[in-house]
């Protein structure tokens, strides 16, 4: 029996064997079918999932939920203290709603990019990256001190946030096998968002009257890099590590940029006329 050599993929072929004559004016013996066995890059993907202790995969789980948690709780805070962010920032009514809306509209309009680049350079990197980015510029915007910054900080914030979407969903199939542990992983990543944002709510309101909204946003971009800290530790690797050269060579072999990029303004467009 031969064996096909693939990449990170071990495949046996199916043998037909030749028929042979029994002997004069006998019939000839039938096809033997000779099945074998595939493993495929799935199967060992779920092999490592499987073998991660159970530490590990809770962490995976705390870490991406808590990152939608705080980015939903950010987009609470916003809406119960525009008001006063508007008065203390001299927000323009032009500007008026910016702050609450241009984090959505940035997440919306980068996302399928962000999914492209994800499936070229590997999810983890791609997570990292975006989280580390959301937090970074959460814990910036506490110190604010026109509206037009609160804005481009704000957008920034909503580039990063669409790298971490475009790359969660993976990091949990590579993370947890198929079964209860991941269709309650997908839960909790649901389930972060709305409760994310029913908590910024409140806690926004008991920041904004005591010790300022600036500290909401210190708060939850701190927590941001915490979170990404810990993903560095546990988020799976990707499948395979290379320079920076291999990586832009495969962004631009891999990645429609033009599509993606025509993609990202129809829907930057569209959630504007929206808005």
């Amino acid at each position: 029996m031969q064996a096909l050599a693939m990449t990170a993929t071990a495949t046996q072929t199916i043998v037909l064997q030749q028929p042979v004559a029994l002997g004069a004016g006998s019939d000839l013996a039938p096809l033997t079918v000779v099945e074998s066995t595939t493993r495929t890059d799935s199967d060992q993907a779920e092999g490592v999932a499987r073998s991660a202790s159970i530490l590990k995969k809770s962490t995976v789980v705390l870490t991406l939920a808590g990152t939608n948690f705080v980015n939903s709780a950010v987009n609470g805070l916003v809406m119960i203290a525009l008001p006063r962010i508007a008065a203390d920032l001299s927000l323009p009514d032009s500007l008026a709603f910016w702050p609450s809306s241009v984090g959505g509209l940035a997440t919306a309009s980068t996302l399928l990019l962000a999914g492209s680049v994800a499936d070229a350079i590997g999810a983890r990197t791609v997570d990292l990256a975006g989280c580390v980015t959301a937090g970074a510029f959460a814990l910036g915007t506490g110190f604010a001190r026109s509206g037009a910054e609160l804005v481009a900080l704000r957008a920034l914030q909503g580039v990063g946030y669409s790298m971490h979407l475009a790359s969660s969903i993976a990091l949990i199939t590579k993370s947890l096998p198929r079964g209860r542990g991941r269709n309650l992983a997908f839960s909790c990543i649901g389930l972060s968002q709305p409760l994310g944002f029913s908590l910024g709510l409140v806690l926004g309101g008991v920041l904004v009257d005591s010790i300022g909204w600036r500290a909401g946003w210190w708060l939850y971009g701190g927590i941001g890099l915490l979170l990404s800290a810990i993903g560095f530790w546990v988020l799976p690797a990707d499948d395979v590590r290379r320079p920076v050269s291999a990586v832009l060579s495969g962004i631009k072999q891999q990645v429609d940029l033009v599509g993606a990029l025509l993609a990202s303004a129809f829907m930057a467009m569209t959630c504007y006329l929206l808005a």
